[in-house]
């Protein structure tokens, strides 16, 4: 069983999940995404990993678009 050690455990993420309002949320969300995609690709679920980038790109999307 792997344990979250600082090399592998996520980054903080938004304060809630689904109801990103402020710069800093959608930043941080955008940061566990992309380190959602990685995990999910290091434990070999590239299905998975590619809904974590179409969710990366949405968010990074509405960085621009919002702020």
């Amino acid at each position: 069983m792997k344990t979250n050690t600082p090399a592998n455990s996520a980054p903080p993420g938004p304060s809630q999940f689904g109801h990103e309002t402020t710069r800093d949320d959608v930043s941080a969300r955008i940061l566990w995404e992309r380190w959602a995609a990685n995990k999910a690709r290091d434990e070999g679920c590239e299905a998975t990993a590619q809904g974590h980038d179409l969710a990366r790109v949405a968010y990074e999307d509405l960085f621009i678009r919002k702020f």
